[in-house]
């Protein structure tokens, strides 16, 4: 999944910056935060020579600054806010880059009995019928993630 996103946003750029040096992006808080633009943006610098700058701010605001033209590429995650965005004109070339996963961490017993269970409400209801503790249920970026997993993983021994 990850070179899917890379290349999809490294194609988004560049097609972009055809005969810009400098790209300007306006991008919302979890896509700065998930450590993403860190790691490309680099990559991208000394593949093609092209900056990039970007604002995170919320997706209201990165689309706002897209329609005032104070940005070459919009990258947020509200589909139907970015649908109103092309058809106003304002976009084109909208794509699917990255989605956002809905993560419920909790005890290896688990005693709400919630493994396997697709629906995330759902999930959450019987958490709070069993009065269950040590969840943790919340949309997470990526190094808050794994940071929560280790956490929670039990020490299993190799195999042999």
């Amino acid at each position: 999944m990850i070179k899917r996103i890379v290349f999809t946003l490294v194609a988004l750029l560049c097609a972009t910056a055809a005969q810009a040096q400098t790209v300007r992006m306006a991008t919302t808080t979890s896509t700065a935060n998930t450590g993403l633009l860190d790691y490309l943006l680099p990559k991208f610098r000394a593949r093609t020579g092209i900056t990039v700058q970007y604002v995170a701010v919320g997706t209201g605001a990165a689309l706002k600054i897209g329609e005032q033209g104070d940005a070459d590429v919009v990258l947020v995650h509200d589909r139907e806010s970015e649908d109103k965005f092309v058809a106003a004109g304002f976009g084109v070339k909208r794509r699917d880059v990255m989605y956002n996963d809905f993560v419920i961490v909790g005890a290896p017993a688990d005693p709400a009995q919630i493994r396997g269970v697709q629906d995330a409400a759902e999930a959450l209801k019987r958490i709070r019928a069993a009065g269950c503790d040590g969840y943790v249920a919340k949309p997470l970026a990526y190094r808050e993630f794994l940071a929560t997993i280790a956490a929670h993983l039990v020490k299993v021994p190799a195999v042999r």
